[in-house]
């Protein structure tokens, strides 16, 4: 399968694997029976990934909350999005132009206001933003006070599409922040074929240690991609205690005979993973090309070398 035939989850999740897809996928067993992903994210593996059943986990219960209602959403949500964007957000539309091709590649807009050459495009972004800010923020209010199912899944959405790039999702509280992005072509599509993609896939809300008590089959895989320890943004979430279970876990799939795969990183300019060292020296390493770098405290860039640990 080529890299544009891949579904891209519509979630704006940190640490997405989308841009890895065709190296890690290359690597993993063929003629999977049962498929875990037991820190699922966005879902851009176990939508793409063939098995004959596919169980997405993940901790996080407002993530698992938002994936069951696209499941059993009805209608085409992304050309509901989409008009939803074009009637709330207008701004978004100036003329045909998006607000984002007047700042490419950067939310910051102290950055931004640098980079803009004509002093009148730089005044159309201040008074667009100012206008798309005040619409956000009510929209955001309106999500946290809302109790309509429906109405909830559709604006938090929008919300997750035009706002920062990390899912800000904690006990039903929204806490994204404005950005530059609309729904575009590319997203309408993806989120008109996510729903029926997501209805193929079991969705559980449980921490990874929950799977000691799986009953594996032949053939089955289980994929692991843990927050990554110390990184700045999964600091509160993932602590030394976590990492040092897991990797009892995958030692206890080991001897299990069951095949498993570790997303993980190997050491950055700022950041060393000493568990990791001490614990998968005696699997397998893949070396992933990476040139992504939404996580920050890895390395002087914030880039990573990405690894994949397999068993098999």
């Amino acid at each position: 399968m080529a890299k544009n035939n891949y579904i891209k989850s519509p979630l704006n999740y940190l640490g997405n694997k989308y841009k890895l897809l065709p190296q890690m996928l290359e690597l993993y067993p063929n003629n999977i029976n049962t498929f875990y992903d037991l820190f699922c994210g966005g879902l851009d593996v176990s939508i793409n990934v063939k098995a004959n059943t596919i169980v997405a986990n993940d901790k996080h219960k407002d993530l698992i909350w938002l994936l069951n209602e696209i499941k059993n959403y009805k209608g085409m949500l992304g050309d509901e999005l989409l008009r939803l964007d074009k009637t709330v957000f207008p701004m978004n539309w100036n003329g045909g132009k998006a607000l984002n091709t007047y700042i490419r590649n950067s939310y910051k807009e102290d950055k931004a206001l640098r980079s803009f050459n004509n002093p009148n495009e730089r005044e159309i972004w201040q008074k667009l933003m100012n206008e798309k800010r005040e619409v956000f923020y009510k929209l955001r209010t309106k999500f946290n006070e809302s109790q309509d199912k429906d109405f909830k899944t559709l604006l938090l959405l929008m919300l997750n599409t035009v706002g920062t790039i990390e899912f800000r999702v904690v006990d039903g509280y929204c806490t994204y922040t404005c950005g530059n992005n609309r729904v575009n072509p590319k997203l309408k599509n993806n989120l008109n074929i996510f729903p029926q993609k997501i209805k193929e896939i079991e969705l559980s809300n449980n921490d990874f240690r929950y799977y000691y008590d799986i009953k594996y089959h032949e053939n089955d895989f289980v994929y692991i991609d843990p927050p990554y320890l110390g990184t700045t943004q999964y600091k509160i979430k993932w602590n030394n205690e976590d990492e040092l279970e897991l990797y009892k876990f995958i030692d206890y799939l080991d001897s299990m005979g069951v095949k498993f795969a570790l997303s993980n990183f190997e050491d950055g300019v700022n950041h060393t993973n000493a568990y990791l060292k001490e614990n998968v020296g005696k699997y397998n390493i893949h070396k992933l090309t990476d040139n992504h770098s939404n996580l920050t405290g890895i390395s002087k860039k914030g880039k990573r070398q990405e690894i994949l640990v397999t068993n098999y």
